[in-house]
């Protein structure tokens, strides 16, 4: 079961991410506790899932041991780590902090 704190799915196993993505577009922040600019990213990204709910916005926490396989798998190497999918295809992704403005132009290549 993915939880939801506010419009962010907290996803806390592999299954779940696996079936997370397959929705029509997904926004997956890779991202870890210890991690700053990780905290300080958050606002945007709730800020941004509040105003786009038809993006689905998930987090990954890296430093959780039963999602560094997906990390891994994906090659995240640092964080915060930003990957879009569409239909469950990977077609964007960008390492560290950046803003709504980016984001909302990223979706509009998307949508």
């Amino acid at each position: 079961i993915v939880i939801c704190i506010s419009m962010i799915a907290d996803i806390k196993t592999a299954d779940e991410y696996r079936t997370f993505i397959k929705n029509k577009i997904v926004l997956v922040d890779f991202w870890a506790t210890f991690c700053g600019p990780c905290r300080a990213l958050a606002p945007i990204l709730n800020s941004f899932a509040s105003a786009h709910p038809e993006v689905s916005v998930g987090k990954v926490d890296v430093g959780d041991a039963a999602l560094q396989p997906i990390a891994a798998e994906l090659r995240i190497r640092s964080i915060p780590a930003l990957l879009w999918f569409k239909n469950g295809i990977q077609v964007h992704a960008h390492s560290g902090m950046t803003s709504t403005d980016t984001l909302n132009k990223t979706l509009m290549t998307l949508a």
